[in-house]
């Protein structure tokens, strides 16, 4: 394949990756993806390294990864020792945070449960148990 099959502008990118034109700019600003060529008519020109790049991001994104997150990967995959043993090391760190937010949601989801069981069984339109409970606990904590 030639150059020229390899080489698209910004539409044809947002096109191939299903991505935004805005948002790949925005990578640009955040140094994700590499400042990209020019051609005479200063259009940008990307290669098929970018749209791997950008493929990767969004990948990247869909398991939860942050944009900062996603940028140290990066700069750990561009680093010649050790890639594996701190990729690893962040896989580890970021499956603790996400176990420790799974919790998190299931203590909100349990609270949640119990106030709702407050207003299926309460009769009274006129007083809210979910309000007045978390009224009440709000006052204990003060």
């Amino acid at each position: 394949m030639n150059r020229a099959n390899q080489s698209m502008k910004i539409g044809q990118l947002a096109r191939r990756t299903e991505t935004e034109r805005q948002t790949i700019r925005y990578y640009e600003s955040l140094r994700l993806l590499d400042e990209p060529q020019r051609n005479s008519s200063g259009y940008r020109v990307y290669d098929k390294e970018a749209a791997e790049r950008l493929l990767f991001i969004k990948r990247a994104k869909s398991i939860g990864l942050t944009l900062n997150e996603i940028r140290t990967l990066i700069e750990i995959s561009v680093g010649l020792a050790n890639r594996c043993a701190e990729i690893r090391n962040f896989a580890e760190n970021k499956l603790q945070d996400v176990r420790e937010k799974i919790a998190h949601l299931q203590t909100i989801e349990k609270a949640l449960s119990k106030l709702k069981k407050l207003c299926d069984d309460s009769g009274d339109d006129l007083h809210c148990p979910f309000i007045e409970n978390l009224l009440h606990d709000c006052i204990k904590e003060i």
